[in-house]
């Protein structure tokens, strides 16, 4: 689950995939693109340092299954425990990766443990909540890969 104004959709209503918004006709005006659709490039998952872990996953919107593409995610350390577990981020030290044009994202060489993962604008950050408002939390063991699957969020 992310802040509404964290994520600006604008121009999707009224159009199908693969249609273009002719312009300067009038706003009605569309036409059938002549490319076919982009396809989604096989993710390459770089390879960690022993002892260390590797996280990925992607993002897509809830209401349009369209890749959440841009932005920032950090991951930040479980340092509580309890009923409402705390995380700690420091964007100076902590894990970051870019979300890439498909939403896909990647973070290598991650120590062992508990974290969640936080998306990051200048406004805030927030902890991700999948769709079902569950946040999106995991634990990172040595030399192994940490797969979060496609991560719906509602805008």
């Amino acid at each position: 689950m992310l802040v509404a104004g964290m994520l600006l959709v604008s121009g999707c209503q009224g159009k199908e995939p693969g249609q273009v918004v002719v312009s300067p006709l009038p706003a009605n005006t569309v036409a059938t693109s002549p490319l076919p659709p982009a396809q989604e490039s096989p993710v390459i998952t770089p390879v960690s340092q022993p002892g260390m872990g590797t996280v990925r996953g992607r993002l897509a919107v809830e209401r349009i299954r369209e890749p959440f593409a841009g932005g920032e995610l950090y991951l930040a350390k479980l340092t509580g425990n309890g009923e409402h577990p705390l995380y700690s981020l420091d964007i100076h030290s902590d894990p970051r990766a870019y979300i890439d044009r498909q939403g896909n994202f990647v973070f290598v060489d991650i120590p062992p443990g508990n974290y969640g993962l936080v998306f990051w604008s200048p406004a805030g950050s927030l902890l991700v909540a999948n769709s079902s408002g569950t946040s999106v939390t995991f634990t990172v063991t040595a030399n192994e890969v940490v797969d979060l699957g496609t991560i719906v969020v509602t805008p």
